[in-house]
Formats: structure tokens, C-alpha cells, sequence
């Protein structure tokens, strides 16, 4: 069985539980809350109100497409104090003093890219510390106050993530940014966060090869958090971005550490394969943090949301594999894990987190006491515990589908021919439930029909083989059902003659 997650092992987005006690963190809150809170959203108010007009100003006239072109002298001139005004913003939020470590190359012809672990919603206020530099964000950012101006000002990469191209123009527009100011020191430097995500800060998950792909030097940049009692990362409350400031607020001091790593420059190796650049420099961040890497991914923090819309535990679901290692090993595509998962859970009636082989048989909408559907299901309980865990459903559609191989076309359309009683290119009701029938003597009328309607998409009351071919390849699991009744009989011939 090949290993598609870490079972039991770190999980980086995952925060290690406060061992803060109740009475001191009622107290604590108490204190702040009427005594200092008062002080901190006064000076926030008063800090983000100077940087928007700073923002406002040095941003009028311009446009938020051209963003290749450096800010003219002036501009940057009114922008100035804009790094001042971020460290005072961070005193209001208790952070009295900022460890620093090593020291910023500010000259982009030197490293025009600065790569940082992402943990906190305060990370980017931390790097405007030391300089203004170019982010890459969603372009419905613009429309947020002070954030719009602010990413304008930068000359910010926008994603528009209503076009299907925005990867690859993302992309295309960070690699040209990149080595432009690999020539050009008038150019910004780029801030990115080549994990996509936050995490717990405890591992450094796996970084996106984008920032690497201009094969320019970049500077490591590891932001640490060592506050005892208050985790400032993101995952310690995920779903309410305001419930953490003011968690952050709440406190009586915080605590940050910048350390600033020396140029990372490319070897031809490296230059030639982002992929490999990307995970060297995500190895030397890793060695100086003293922290582990992991292969998740941001598709990981995606399908754990989807797996808590779903009603799913993602504990024991979607957090027992890994997407990288499913689309590395089965070839499995976002989309295919997506519907998988949806599948998964619209059967895990009881939301245990697992199929019972009732469960499993009304995921293929066949009867349960079917001897087929009884081997497909041990074929995919591999600890034989008499129930599917997601890690196993995963393996067990991609193995089948493996399997396969190459017969699997010359299958399908054997089957085709066989319920195409009449040879007319089309499968109708009738002829589908008469072969359903033989092989599924307790399959039900309604089922039936509800799955020849599914595969009848244009609902022309008749089953084509383009339709049912894509049904098939959609659904490898019919196909080895199909695989082990044709080969049965093919025995039961054999022993015959």
C-alpha cells in the first residue's frame, strides 16, 4: 500500500493547545480589556487613519494596471513614514519590542524576492517594518478600504480569480516583475508567502515553486511568534479573522522575532527547476528554525474547509492524506479529490467518518446483499475492519482504477455491447433493466432509473456510448464490477468446456 499521508504525524495547521489557565486568562482579559484595550483601539484608529491618507495621497492619478512602472520620487516621498506608522500600529497591538535579526538586502538588483512561512494575520505588517514592498494578492482586495490603496501604491501583483488563466498570468506577471527588478534597483522588492496559506508555525508546509520560477536570488525571511499563552497564528481561530486581533489585543505584551537569512542565490540546477529551488530554500528556513517540513499543501486547507461544510471530521477524513501525494501517486486532479470527498460524505449517513458496506453499496446505488458489491467493498477495506476509512476510498478508487490499465476501453465498450440488446447504439430503459436486473436481483425499479438517468445526460430516454463511456471512466469502480463479472464467467465457460 503506497503511503498518501502522514498518519498521526504533524499536523502543520493544527495549533498546540494554550495551557493558559482559566482564572489567569479571565483576569488577564478583564485587566486589558478596561484598562488598556481602550488605549490600543484609539491608537489603531488613529495610526490606520494617517496611513490611508498617506496611501490616498501618493496613489491619486494612478492606475491599478500599470503596475510595472516604479512610483515616482514624490510618491515615495509621501510614503516614507508609512514604515514608522506600521511599528507604531504593532506597539498599539502589544508588540513593545521586535527581535531582529540579520538585516534586510533592500537593493532588489541583489534579491529581488524576500520568501517568508506565513503564520499571522500581522505578518505583512511586520515586513513593512524595514520596506514598502510589492505583495501578490486577490484583486477583490482593491475594494477594501485602506488595503486597496495600499496594494495600488505597492504596484501589488493582482489575481483575479475569476479568470480561469489567473494562475498562469500570475505567474507570468511575478517572473517578469521579478526580473525586472533583478536589473532595475528603482523596482520594489516582492514580498510572498510561497506556502500559500498560514500555519501553525511549528512546520513549514510545502512552498509553491511561483516565487522561484524567475530563477533570481530571493532573501529567507522566518517570522516566530513566542508568545506562551496566546498563539498569534491564523489556524488557532481560523474562521474569525476579528476574534484573533483581538485575541492579539487582549494581551498583556507581545512577542515577534524577525530573522533576516542571507541571499539565497541559485545554483543552474536550481534555476532550471523551480520546484527543486523552491524546496532547498524551504529546507535552509527549516534548519534555521529548528522545525520540521511536511508536504501539505494550501488544497490541504481546502478540502479540510470543505470537509467541515460537509459535516465531515476532517480529523479523520480529509487530514489522513495528503493532496500532493494523491496527485503525484493516482494523478488525481483538486477537482477529482473535491467530488471524491463530496461523495464520501453525502454516504457517511452517521458522520463517522466512515462507509459500513450498506453505506458503500448506496454510494454505487446497488443493493447491499449483492456478492459483487460484498467483494468490491473488501477489495477496498485493506486493515479489514469491516469499514472504509477516506485514506482507504481513496486508494481503493485509484487502485481499481490502476487496475485496469489499458482494458479498460476494451471493457466498457464490451459492456456497451451487452446491454445494447438490439445493437441500435443506444442503451433504453428497458434494455438497462433487464441486464441490472440479472445481475442485481434485489436492485429496486427507483434505483434503476435513477441511475440510468444519470447517465442519460441529455436526457434523450437513451444512453449513447460517448455517455456511457464517460460515465465509466468517471466511475472506475462499475468498470472493475464489470471487469469481475466478465471474468467470472469466462471462468465458469472454461470449466464448462
Amino acid at each position: 500500500q503506497m503511503n498518501i499521508g502522514p498518519v498521526g504525524s504533524l499536523n502543520p495547521f493544527v495549533c498546540t493547545p494554550s495551557r493558559e489557565h482559566v482564572l489567569y486568562k479571565g483576569v488577564k482579559y478583564a485587566l486589558v480589556g478596561t484598562c488598556i484595550l481602550p488605549f490600543r483601539i484609539t491608537g489603531t484608529i488613529v495610526v490606520v487613519a494617517l496611513v490611508s491618507s498617506l496611501f490616498k495621497f501618493a496613489t491619486l492619478g494612478l492606475s491599478h494596471h500599470d503596475r510595472s512602472t516604479p512610483l515616482s520620487w514624490w510618491r515615495k516621498l509621501i510614503l516614507k513614514p508609512v514604515p514608522f506608522l506600521a511599528r507604531t500600529l504593532l506597539f498599539f497591538w502589544g508588540f513593545l519590542y521586535i527581535k531582529k535579526h540579520g538585516k534586510p538586502e533592500l537593493d532588489s538588483t541583489k534579491a529581488p524576492i524576500v520568501v517568508a512561512n506565513h503564520v499571522s494575520i500581522i505578518d505583512s505588517f511586520i515586513t513593512v517594518i524595514e520596506e514598502i514592498p510589492s505583495f501578490v494578492s486577490k484583486k477583490e482586495n482593491l475594494s477594501v478600504p485602506v488595503i486597496g490603496s495600499l496594494l495600488v501604491a505597492t504596484r501589488s501583483i493582482l489575481i483575479d480569480r475569476n479568470d480561469p488563466n489567473a494562475r498562469k498570468n500570475s505567474k507570468d506577471e511575478l517572473t517578469e516583475r521579478a526580473k525586472k527588478a533583478f536589473q532595475d534597483k528603482r523596482q520594489s522588492r516582492i514580498q510572498i508567502f510561497p506556502e500559500g496559506t498560514t500555519t501553525s508555525g511549528e512546520a513549514l508546509i510545502s512552498f509553491k515553486p511561483g516565487a522561484f520560477s524567475a530563477g533570481v536570488p530571493v532573501q529567507p525571511l522566518c517570522l516566530v511568534y513566542p508568545n506562551k499563552n496566546c498563539n498569534l497564528s491564523m489556524n488557532a481561530n481560523p474562521d474569525h479573522m476579528f476574534g484573533q486581533l483581538l485575541e492579539i489585543l487582549l494581551q498583556f505584551v507581545n512577542y515577534a522575532e524577525v530573522h533576516y537569512l542571507p541571499v539565497y542565490k541559485p545554483s543552474e540546477e536550481e534555476k532550471r527547476d523551480p520546484i527543486l529551488y523552491a524546496r532547498n530554500v524551504r529546507q535552509v528556513m527549516a534548519n534555521y528554525m529548528k522545525v520540521p517540513t511536511t508536504e501539505h499543501s494550501f488544497e490541504d486547507v481546502r478540502l479540510k474547509l470543505l470537509a467541515n461544510s460537509l459535516n465531515l471530521d476532517s480529523d479523520h477524513t480529509t487530514d489522513q492524506v495528503l493532496f500532493n501525494d494523491v496527485r503525484r501517486i493516482y494523478n488525481l486532479s483538486f477537482e477529482d479529490l473535491r467530488e471524491l470527498t463530496k461523495n464520501f460524505a453525502a454516504m457517511d449517513l452517521d458522520h463517522s467518518g466512515t462507509l459500513n458496506e450498506e453505506e458503500f453499496a448506496q454510494l454505487l446505488r446497488l443493493p447491499k446483499d449483492s456478492a459483487v458489491v460484498e467483494e468490491m467493498f473488501q477489495l477496498f477495506d485493506r486493515d479489514g475492519d469491516g469499514s472504509l476509512d477516506f485514506k482507504e476510498f481513496i486508494v481503493g478508487l485509484s487502485s481499481v482504477s490502476q487496475s485496469l490499465g489499458f482494458d479498460q476501453e476494451k471493457i466498457i465498450e464490451h459492456c456497451f455491447k451487452i446491454f445494447d440488446a438490439d445493437g441500435d447504439g443506444k442503451i433504453n430503459l428497458k434494455e438497462f433493466a433487464s441486464i441490472m436486473l440479472v445481475k442485481f436481483p434485489h436492485i429496486t425499479k427507483p434505483e434503476i432509473r435513477e441511475m440510468f438517468d444519470t447517465m442519460d445526460v441529455n436526457h434523450d430516454k437513451g444512453i449513447t456510448f460517448a455517455e456511457f463511456k464517460d460515465f465509466a471512466l468517471k466511475n472506475p469502480i462499475y468498470t472493475k464490477m464489470a471487469q469481475v463479472f466478465i471474468e467470472k464467467r469466462e471462468k465458469e465457460e472454461t470449466t464448462t468446456d
